[in-house]
């Protein structure tokens, strides 16, 4: 004997988080289980009702992903479950989003590994996409600076006129686009967690 006791856990759900448009990992995010089989269930009963349940951060039922994006849960009963992510330390720079069935297999393989499905979470970004165009003939405008009035953060169109605005809070911000030759432009819109709102924009030539 060593005097050090090891104890070994069988990972259950492992995964990673994701932004669902960019694929770039979100570290500090929280998983949630919000389904999963009847010996779950009735743990988790146990559990909650302790005094400590609300208040504890790592929990049967929740944990953080990694700077990676990566997560786990260990030990589950199998069965199947389902997940939630969320960014709640992002704001609502990000929404929420719910995975179909995840199975926790019984059996293992034959290497002794118990099988896992795959738990990867994307969460969608809040943020504002669309295209910049001449007023007269429709045609894109490349290199016009697009900003949210009161943001310094700018994006430039594209060759077909695209930009993107990724990153946002939620409110009813208002999208000023500039560019050489053509008169400033303002369009107001409005902006839940999560969304991926589409605001073409037309320019008018000075």
């Amino acid at each position: 004997m060593t005097g050090r006791e090891t104890t070994s856990h069988a990972l259950s759900i492992a995964g990673r988080m994701a932004d669902a448009m960019t694929g770039a990992p979100i570290p500090a995010a929280r998983v949630t289980i919000v389904q999963g089989p009847a010996a779950f269930e009735a743990l988790r009963a146990i559990l909650a009702a302790g005094p400590e349940w609300e208040q504890t951060s790592e929990r049967l039922d929740r944990t953080w992903t990694r700077p990676d994006g990566s997560y786990r849960f260990l030990d589950l009963p199998a069965g199947l479950y389902r997940l939630e992510g969320s960014a709640p330390y992002l704001g609502s720079r990000y929404g929420t989003t719910q995975t179909g069935s995840i199975r926790v297999w019984a059996t293992r393989d034959p290497a002794g590994r118990i099988k896992l499905d795959p738990g990867d979470v994307e969460l969608p970004p809040t943020r504002i996409h669309g295209r910049v165009t001449n007023q007269v003939d429709g045609e894109p405008i490349a290199g016009a600076k697009v900003r949210l009035r009161g943001d310094i953060e700018v994006a430039l169109t594209g060759a077909d006129g695209g930009y993107v605005l990724a990153g946002l809070v939620q409110g009813t911000p208002t999208v000023q686009v500039s560019a050489r030759s053509f008169v400033t432009a303002t369009k107001a819109t409005s902006l839940a967690p999560g969304q991926d709102q589409s605001v073409d924009i037309s320019l008018t030539p000075a």
